[in-house]
């Protein structure tokens, strides 16, 4: 059987409202709990953001924005 390889894009998310600490671990976990989501990437002096990589063909980045806003959190994709 022939796997083809994985595709990984970015995507940032801005939030509304900052994150601390343990808020965008909790993020962090629900998106990696995504099948498709690769890594996410985030920096406590931009507290606003987080970076999302994931496989297209597996993921859409509208899925990912629900998973955040199903944790009661204002966000939009920003496109890279």
């Amino acid at each position: 059987m022939e796997t083809r390889p994985m595709s990984c894009i970015k995507v940032l998310i801005h939030f509304d409202e900052g994150l601390d600490g343990a808020r965008a671990r909790d993020v962090s976990q629900t998106l990696m709990g995504i099948p498709g989501t690769t890594d996410i990437a985030y920096d406590p002096q931009r507290n606003h953001l987080l970076l999302a990589s994931y496989d297209p063909a597996a993921v859409s980045a509208e899925t990912l924005l629900r998973a955040v806003e199903t944790q009661g959190l204002t966000a939009q994709l920003v496109g890279l």
